[in-house]
């Protein structure tokens, strides 16, 4: 299943965006089920982010495979690439994304003719070999572990 939606502009945004995830799912097995739980968590920190680093609009994309989901926020950063603070995978939210993922990253975009708003999109891949359900010690660094 394949979705997409901008979601709202303010901190309702997270929870939208759990609730059009789950729907993506069915449960049909416990496999499916921990993919589910663990896309709803990671759409979750991606979309707070979002609402509290980016600017409007914030746009949720989502590709549901049987035994995998891609997931992606976009959202204006309104300056150049570069001028901006750079996601920092040691926050605990983007460790959490690390942790219950297969991959993270981001791309940036010039969003108007003259460069001046630029798009976000943070994106997370998630499949069943990184869907256990959620483990506290999966949440440390590799250097960590």
């Amino acid at each position: 299943m394949n979705l997409t939606v901008v979601l709202p502009a303010d901190m309702t945004a997270p929870a939208r965006a759990r609730a059009l995830v789950a729907e993506c799912f069915d449960s049909s097995s416990d496999r499916r089920v921990a993919l589910q739980q663990d896309a709803m968590q990671v759409v979750s920190e991606l979309t707070a982010n979002a609402v509290l680093h980016g600017e409007p609009p914030y746009k949720l994309q989502v590709s549901a495979q049987p035994d995998s989901v891609r997931i992606e926020i976009s959202q204006n950063q309104g300056r150049r690439p570069g001028s901006g603070p750079k996601i920092r995978a040691d926050r605990l939210g983007l460790q959490l994304v690390a942790a219950l993922s297969q991959g993270w990253g981001s791309t940036t975009a010039p969003g108007d003719a003259h460069g001046q708003v630029v798009r976000q999109t943070v994106w997370a891949q998630i499949d069943n070999s990184t869907s256990s359900g959620t483990s506290p010690t999966r949440l440390g660094s590799p250097s960590q572990g």
